[in-house]
């Protein structure tokens, strides 16, 4: 390689004097620069050999190891000229001479950490040097390559964020000389690459990173091969200790895609193979490193690799909960910045949102919002339904997650700030305003915390409060356009549930004012606890926190003062929002729970939506609406009639925000409007708001008292209905009016009146508001010979209807006849409502009773004329079916409904037409959960098993578990005094009813009758799940109800032997239901002595215990082995061991029945759970299945051969990549300046590496 022969002899160039470490310091150090200036002008064409001895003098120990650095430096400077001028050999004899010689010029480099340092300029032309002439060549054939390592360390150890750009790029020209023309590095050589593009050196030594990363974009085409052999060995064969950065690898391939995705080309295919081993730490790092360059914005790796992109996308269905959540979260990135894996990521979000894993279906919802804040236009149509779907789920944490999710992208999108609506949802094309409607619909959630997120929502996104007067009523009378009914009517139920708190608060309020005293202090404790109970958590915190602070409002003036302010009916919303922030300023120094359970109340009391300029505003906006000239509401269809709804749903929440004269005039036209939605929602206004007209406006009260009367006349019924309340409310001499209004309706009472249907509505009405008039007893005259006699008894000539053939008749499209019939049979309903208490009461209504029995027993036709069309027969025996329910309202009168007035009005919730046994079943439930009608009507839920459309089952569970749960919460917090009161509380007093309501199904021939018993089955268990849902306590004494009504006989007909065993044969199915579902031996838990209804049962034989099974054999029960209640059914002798055969005969039972411990394994103690991702039977529900689809998961296999897909594409070898073509960097021109210290701008003759 170089001169084997010694030189012996020095000879120095002219002018420059020997140079020896026995010279002092300045001198030597005078010399020596002197001997650098000179040699650098040497060129590699001169003779050079001559120096030779030279160059083996200056690379002697007494130099490389001399203690003054400025010396050393001079020296390297030196010994790198000599480089430059032998090259492409060296001077020096042996390679470890040599070896010595590049070491040290390497420390040299060091200095070039100390850009501030005096000799800068020189350690720069140091690097100049040896970059031009690509010194550090000369090592690349040895086997051992620490200088190299040395060179690379030294390098990235000296970067500061001084560094100029020139220096950065001979650094890189230095290392790029050495790489690019090796044949392969070893694994020390390349992690010492890699360390600087992993953590902590990437945020630490940020110039060291960058330096990495453009060294590998350099050098790539060189480093391909090198860095394919170091992921074979580090990566794929597990010789991570070899490596410094083998736990590090995902991240260091990333830097390298990210630096040139030619380094890794070769590599990408075999990470399908690291998809599938079952690691799941290793799994997981590579599919986090395949996410993020798939979401690199210039990455083609979809289109390159689709196997490989197929396989991660496979990867949304692992077995591992944490790397489905992973790969949901990277594909954000994935979506903003490749819009065209839209359809691939959106099919597996919409699998993965039913996820059984709570964390999986939050991350879909969490995935989604996040990008749709990036960009509507990032998301589908079918992404946000999947986040529609998550508002409904069983989850409190997911639907608060969907819900506020899609609430702050209608709040970005589909308003504007001034409130009005935006262009952007018609831009994407992707409709966002349905939103309005899933919160809204959310508020009729169980749990208290999803309405107060909804009323949080509802102020912050929907209607922001924030927004003026103006904007706000904007925005909220286009929002009330747009949403549906049921909307608008959780809407309605939001603003009662605040005003109902709100009026407590005020209540405790004015309590604080009185004088202090222990009395008071317990008072005010005891209703904030009240009050507590309206919260989500309604624990000893928040009770505590609310005591603390009503109970501080005693002697803290200034705070009651402000709540008195915020409660004070006509706060306006600003001042409102100002006090509520006063008051969370001032008590933000107290406990936590205090502050929150008070700011929580603030937000619910505060009237931040309505005030009586709000008010003002948007009735001008309606009345913009009536006339055409409202822009914003023109894309609604009916917009005044929205506004007019609107209206009529804050007035009684809001009634003094309606206390101004414009307001009340404004009213005044309304009335008087063509529209007749419009004028009875007026009516419907004033009935609520004006209690005050006649004190404050009385000019206008004058003139509303004439159209108010002439309404009740001569208008439609719906408007005399709401008249008749407005005078009601409005006036005090109301007796007065009714009876001179009475006289002018009793003359209308005629079928050719043209008013004959207002007449009755408005007596009605009068009957039931004004009970003491002096008309009400003129009405049993009118009752008796015009409304049953003339009216309803009276059937005309057959009518020529169109749709005569049809099920149903719409409101339009009823006769006058028929609407007299339907108004004569509510009036009569009102008229003994009026009268009860009196005397002949009980009797008049038991005539209606009787007569409206008829109407049902004959479906609607009461004469049987065959002259009313079907669609009218269904809308009257509906009326009469209502009737009744209205009527057992009264307690006196519930107790006159016979048992077959009660079985014919159960069987309307089967009626044939639906629109029948909905209104039924809607209005039954309204009663039950208001607790207006007895506990026995809701026996009659049972029925609905039998229904054909199956949504009704559900709709009708919920109904009953309303109830149930709405009479329990009842008894808990009022308990019960006696058996009486008991009685008609407690809901499991519903199974006497329900048994003999079954039992009379007019389809049950006898006890026998195995398919109409299994109906009688379901519908027993309709009723009986709710009522043993999480009540387990409760079984022996619902059981023992049963076995009692056994000891009894049908009190309807006692003597009928059929009548009492049909009746005896549901208590066996009710019973082998409890013991289906009951997981011990029910006798042995205590229970109280249930009470029967003397109407419906005989007396208790107590001597007859009638333990016999009344059921056909295939209907039998039979327990499982190991069950305590086998031992109940099967003790040796016991009477239940025998069963009755149909023909009579007493057979012994065998203990093991066929196919008995079968069939106990599938209905005994499994049961259906709706949360459970599999298909059970249902007990006692023959032939019902509750599906649900099991979510596609993956599966680790065992045998260490990887991940088992399910569902999943075939698994291929990756397919060869083509290699993207070269971008190396353009170099940064040098200007150096320093005279002293200049490279010639010569061509350079450099070292290289020999072949």
């Amino acid at each position: 390689m170089g001169p084997k022969t010694a030189v012996k002899t020095v000879e120095y160039p002219p002018d420059c004097k020997e140079v020896s470490t026995e010279l002092s310091k300045d001198e030597l150090h005078r010399r020596l620069k002197q001997l650098a200036k000179v040699i650098q002008d040497i060129g590699q064409d001169d003779e050079h050999m001559k120096y030779t001895g030279l160059a083996l003098h200056m690379a002697s120990e007494e130099f490389l190891e001399h203690e003054s650095k400025d010396i050393k430096l001079l020296v390297a400077c030196i010994l790198a000229d000599v480089f430059r001028v032998f090259a492409p050999e060296h001077p020096f004899g042996n390679t470890q001479k040599l070896k010595d010689v590049l070491v040290f010029l390497v420390d040299q480099l060091q200095g070039l950490g100390s850009p501030d340092s005096h000799n800068y300029k020189r350690y720069y032309y140091l690097l100049e040097n040896l970059t031009y002439a690509k010194t550090f060549t000369v090592c690349l054939d040895w086997e051992n390559d620490d200088v190299v390592l040395h060179l690379l360390n030294t390098v990235f150890g000296s970067l500061t964020d001084k560094h100029s750009d020139k220096v950065i790029t001979l650094l890189l020209d230095a290392l790029s000389s050495v790489l690019s023309d090796a044949e392969s590095l070893s694994i020390p050589l390349l992690d010492a690459i890699f360390v600087n593009l992993v953590e902590p050196n990437k945020s630490l030594a940020k110039e060291a990173y960058n330096l990495a990363k453009k060294l590998l974009k350099r050098n790539s085409s060189s480093l391909a091969n090198s860095i394919v052999n170091f992921f074979n060995q580090v990566m794929m064969l597990g010789n991570t200790g070899d490596s410094e950065v083998g736990e590090k690898l995902p991240d260091v391939l990333f830097e390298l895609y990210q630096s040139s995705p030619a380094l890794i080309i070769s590599i990408i295919p075999f990470l399908d193979q690291k998809l599938k081993v079952n690691e799941v730490s290793e799994r997981k790092a590579i599919i986090r490193l395949l996410g993020r360059m798939f979401a690199e914005p210039d990455s083609d790796l979809m289109d390159t690799q689709s196997e490989l992109w197929q396989s991660y996308l496979g990867r949304y269905h692992d077995i591992e909960t944490s790397i489905r959540v992973m790969c949901i979260g990277q594909a954000e990135d994935i979506l903003i910045n490749h819009p065209s894996a839209k359809l691939a990521i959106s099919e597996h979000w919409n699998r993965r949102h039913r996820d059984a894993d709570d964390n999986v279906r939050c991350a879909v919802v969490q995935a989604i919002v996040n990008t749709c804040k990036r960009g509507l236009g990032y998301v589908t149509e079918e992404m946000l339904q999947c986040v529609r779907e998550r508002c409904l789920d069983k989850k409190f944490k997911i639907r608060k997650e969907a819900l506020t999710g899609l609430a702050a992208i209608f709040r970005k999108y589909a308003i504007t700030d001034d409130g009005s609506k935006s262009d952007l949802e018609s831009t994407y094309k992707i409709p966002i305003q349905w939103i309005q409607n899933r919160i809204l619909q959310t508020y009729f959630q169980r749990l208290l915390d999803d309405k107060f997120m909804v009323e949080r929502l509802f102020l912050q996104c929907i209607v922001p409060f924030s927004l003026n007067s103006e904007d706000r009523m904007k925005r909220l009378l286009s929002m009330y356009a747009y949403i549906d009914e049921n909307s608008r009517k959780a809407f309605s139920t939001m603003l009662k549930a605040q005003t109902q708190l709100r009026k407590l608060v005020k209540e405790l309020v004015d309590v604080c004012g009185e004088p202090e005293s222990p009395k008071l202090i317990h008072q005010v404790s005891e209703q904030a606890i009240r009050i507590s109970k309206h919260y989500p958590d309604s624990g000893n915190k928040v009770a505590e926190g609310l005591k603390k602070f009503f109970v501080s409002l005693i002697t803290d003036k200034k705070s009651r003062e402000i709540m008195e302010a915020i409660l004070d009916p006509k706060c306006t919303c600003e001042t409102a929002s100002e006090k509520s922030r006063a008051l969370q300023t001032k008590l933000n120094s107290g406990p936590p729970g205090q502050v929150m359970a008070v700011k929580v109340l603030l937000e619910r009391i505060a009237p931040l939506l309505i005030d009586q300029e709000a008010v003002d505003v948007l009735v001008q906006y309606v009345c913009d609406c009536l006339t055409g000239s409202c822009d914003f509401m023109d894309t609604f269809t009916a917009p005044s009639e929205a506004g007019m709804g609107l209206l009529v749903c804050i007035a009684p929440e809001y009634p003094q925000a309606f206390d101004s004269e414009p307001t009340f005039n404004n009213m005044t036209e309304f009335l008087k409007h063509e529209n007749d939605t419009v004028s009875s929602a007026s009516l419907q206004i004033l009935m609520n708001t004006g209690t005050t007209l006649k004190e404050k406006f009385p000019d206008t009260c004058e003139h509303l008292l004439q159209t108010l009367q002439s309404m009740v006349k001569i208008g439609s019924p719906r408007q005399a209905k709401h008249a008749v309340r407005c005078l009601a409310n409005m006036f005090d001499n109301k007796d007065e009016l009714f009876d001179q209004i009475a006289s002018f309706c009793a003359e209308n009472l005629t079928m050719e009146s043209a008013n004959l249907c207002t007449a009755l509505v408005a007596l009605g009405q009068m009957a039931v508001l004004a009970p003491k008039a002096t008309f009400v007893s003129t009405l049993k005259p009118i009752v008796q010979n015009v409304l049953v006699k003339q009216i309803l008894m009276q059937d005309q000539a057959q009518r020529q209807v169109r749709r005569a053939s049809e099920l149903w008749t719409a409101d339009h499209m009823l006769s006058e006849e028929t609407q007299a019939k339907i108004q004569s049979m509510k009036m009569m309903v009102r008229w003994l409502h009026a009268i009860q208490g009196t005397d002949n009461a009980e009797k008049y209504c038991t005539s209606t009773l009787r007569m409206l029995n008829t109407i049902l027993a004959t479906q609607g036709d009461l004469m049987e004329a065959r002259r009313i069309p079907r669609g009218e027969m269904a809308r009257i025996r509906l009326t009469a079916a209502l009737s009744i329910l209205k009527i057992v309202h009264v307690g006196a009168y519930a107790e006159i409904v016979s048992n077959e007035t009660f079985q014919n009005l159960a069987l309307i919730i089967n009626d044939p037409v639906l629109q029948v046994r909905i209104s039924f079943t809607q209005k039954l439930h309204k009663y039950l959960l208001a607790m207006k009608i007895p506990l026995q009507y809701m026996s009659i839920f049972s029925l609905c098993a039998n229904d054909r459309v199956k949504d009704r089952k559900s709709t009708v569970k919920q109904y009953i578990e309303l109830n149930i749960q709405k009479r329990r919460e009842y008894l808990r917090k009022h308990p019960a005094t006696n058996n009486r009161v008991l009685f008609s509380l407690l809901p499991d007093y519903v199974i006497p009813y329900a048994v003999h309501l079954l039992a009379h199904d007019p389809e049950l021939e006898s006890h026998d009758d195995a398919p109409n018993l299994r109906n009688i089955k379901e519908c027993l268990w309709l009723l009986l799940e709710p009522l043993m849902k999480d009540q387990a306590s409760f079984y022996s004494f619902q059981k023992k109800i049963f076995e009692y009504i056994k000891q009894t006989k049908d009190a309807q007909n006692p003597d009928d032997d059929i009548g009492n065993k049909k009746m005896w044969a549901v208590c066996d199915l009710g019973i082998q239901i409890i013991m289906q579902r009951c997981p011990f031996n029910s006798k042995a838990v205590p229970c109280g002595t249930p009470l029967l209804p003397a109407k419906l049962f005989t007396g208790l034989d107590k001597s007859n215990s009638n333990k016999d099974l009344y059921l056909p054999r295939d209907l039998i029960y039979c327990p499982s082995r190991g069950s305590a209640n086998r031992k109940e059914f099967f003790a040796p002798g016991s009477e239940r061991s025998k069963v009755k055969a149909v023909d009579g005969e007493e057979k012994e039972m065998e203990e093991p029945l066929t196919g008995g411990e079968e069939e106990s394994k599938s209905h005994g103690d499994a049961f259906i759970n709706p949360e459970e991702d599999m298909e059970v039977n249902m007990p006692g529900a023959l032939g019902r299945r509750l599906k649900r689809k099991v979510a596609d998961m993956t599966e680790v296999s065992g045998m260490g051969d990887g991940v088992q897909l399910i569902g999943s594409l075939p698994e291929e070898e990756a397919a060869a990549s083509k290699k993207p073509k070269e971008s190396d960097e353009d170099d940064v021109p040098l200007d150096a300046d320093d005279e002293d210290v200049v490279m010639s701008k010569r061509p350079v003759r450099a070292y290289t590496r020999k072949k």
